[in-house]
């Protein structure tokens, strides 16, 4: 794939060949996003940053349901962090 996406592009036709092209393992894609779901979706590794810096970094269920950052989890549950 040699299109370069923005944010507005990011279809769920773009996500499904971005997932594809990740999987085939001779490409790492990061992606920013405000949509925990859809990270937790399409991730194989999760990193939370706040402020520039990283909280916690791991695969998707062990950061999110098993967050020990009170940050983390305040975010999480929607509060303002």
């Amino acid at each position: 794939m040699s299109q370069r996406l923005t944010w507005t592009q990011l279809t769920p036709r773009s996500s499904r060949n971005c997932f594809k092209v990740g999987n085939e393992g001779s490409t790492a894609i990061v992606m920013a996003t405000h949509n925990v779901y859809q990270a937790k979706r399409l991730a194989d590794t999760f990193a939370f940053m706040l402020y520039g810096r990283l909280i916690k970094i791991g695969h998707p269920s062990e950061v999110l349901e098993a967050s020990d950052d009170i940050t983390l989890t305040r975010f999480l549950r929607g509060e303002l962090v």
